[in-house]
């Protein structure tokens, strides 16, 4: 059973990177239109040049992040098979896991920090970790389609249970 966003889930992806793409086309072609007639500047024709500037690269920009989470969404998977757990990872590349190292498998809720141009936001994740003597391995749904199913597949090979954080109510967030 492998756990990877391929063919028809990723076509919402690709449908949103199209129409962004088609956004930015259409920022363009205001931009390159509204700089005609060349004669008649005006407070108004400036203003929306220089907005529509802005605009059309941070439309540029979030359509190459876009595709850059499509890439990634690709690349790493998490299998689950007769002799273990195949899996590739950001900063870990392709490993086996034997399912006799594995010693746990623990789901954590937290928040992942993003940085865009100007500013840093927080985004909650629900974090699974596979826990082994080489250190763990931490997977979310930003690398694994379906992460709580390929947690609950792992542990119920293994005849355990995935640890949920202890807390009230599950708002413990590290």
């Amino acid at each position: 059973m492998t756990f990877q966003r391929t063919g028809w889930h990723l076509a919402g992806w690709y449908l949103f990177a199209g129409f962004l793409w088609l956004l930015t086309a259409a920022i363009a072609a205001g931009f390159v239109a509204a700089w005609f007639p060349l004669r008649s500047w005006t407070p108004g024709k400036v203003l929306f040049i220089v907005l529509a500037g802005v605009l059309g690269v941070c439309a540029v920009r979030t359509t190459l992040v876009v595709h850059s989470w499509i890439r990634h969404f690709e690349i790493y998977f998490l299998s689950v098979d007769d002799s273990g757990v195949q899996l590739r990872l950001p900063g870990v590349g392709e490993t086996h896991i034997a399912w006799g190292e594995i010693q746990g498998i623990a789901h954590q809720k937290r928040r992942a920090e993003a940085r865009g141009l100007s500013w840093t936001w927080l985004n909650r994740l629900d974090s699974y970790i596979i826990l082994t003597h080489r250190g763990p391995f931490n997977f979310t749904v930003m690398e694994v389609r379906r992460p709580d199913r390929a947690a609950r597949a792992i542990a119920e090979r293994l005849g355990f249970e995935v640890d949920e954080p202890a807390s009230a109510g599950g708002r413990q967030i590290s």
